[in-house]
């Protein structure tokens, strides 16, 4: 199981990236709807999903047209946050199985 423990780590790893990257931070959707980054969740059907503040429900992180402006170096990469979203959904089974299987 070293590599199923691996892959969840490193999934878990690229989820607290993608909060530290996102949360606080203004955006803009596909839709119009913008605002500020509240939290970003993991949903086992869609991938990562962000709140936006004064705004009641929750959005895949593809959705995001713009986001507030950072150094190249912090700057929000939508593309590599769309790969992490489709890999963090792809190991959810993976994660829930380490979790049942060393969490006691």
């Amino acid at each position: 199981m070293p590599t199923a423990k691996a892959y969840a780590s490193t999934i878990l790893a690229k989820f607290e990236q993608a909060q530290t990257d996102l949360v606080g931070k203004a955006v803009i959707l596909t839709d119009g709807k913008a605002g500020t980054v509240e939290n970003v969740w993991l949903d086992e059907f869609h991938g990562l999903r962000i709140s936006i503040k004064g705004h009641e429900g929750k959005w895949p992180v593809s959705t995001i047209k713009l986001a507030q402006s950072q150094p190249v170096a912090n700057a929000v990469d939508r593309e590599k946050l769309v790969t992490a979203a489709i890999i963090v959904v792809g190991m959810i089974p993976v994660i829930l199985l380490v979790l049942m299987l060393f969490v006691k």
